[in-house]
C-alpha cells in the first residue's frame, strides 16, 4: 500500500488499518525509525502511566503526604 506523504510531513493511516488498529483521532503514537524505516506504534505501558499520572489529581500533593495521611487515618 503506498500513499504519499504532505507538504507538513503528514500521512493518512487508512480507515482500515485504523479500524483494525482501533486508532482513533487524537491518540498518541510513538514514531520510530527502525532500519531506514518508518515505524508507528502505541506507546508502552509506561509511557501510558506516566500521561495518565501526569494528568491525575493528587490532593495531597505527594505520594509521601498521602502514605502519612492514609496510615495516620486522616483519609
Amino acid at each position: 500500500m503506498k500513499n504519499a506523504l504532505g507538504e507538513r510531513g503528514q500521512i493518512t493511516i487508512p480507515k482500515r488499518i485504523r479500524e483494525s488498529l482501533g486508532l482513533r483521532p487524537g491518540m498518541q503514537l510513538e514514531i520510530l525509525e527502525v532500519d531506514g524505516s518508518v515505524v508507528l506504534r502505541r506507546p508502552g505501558i509506561g509511557e501510558a502511566i506516566d500521561t495518565w499520572s501526569e494528568t491525575a489529581e493528587n490532593p495531597y500533593g505527594s505520594t509521601d503526604a498521602f502514605l502519612s495521611a492514609t496510615r495516620d487515618g486522616d483519609a
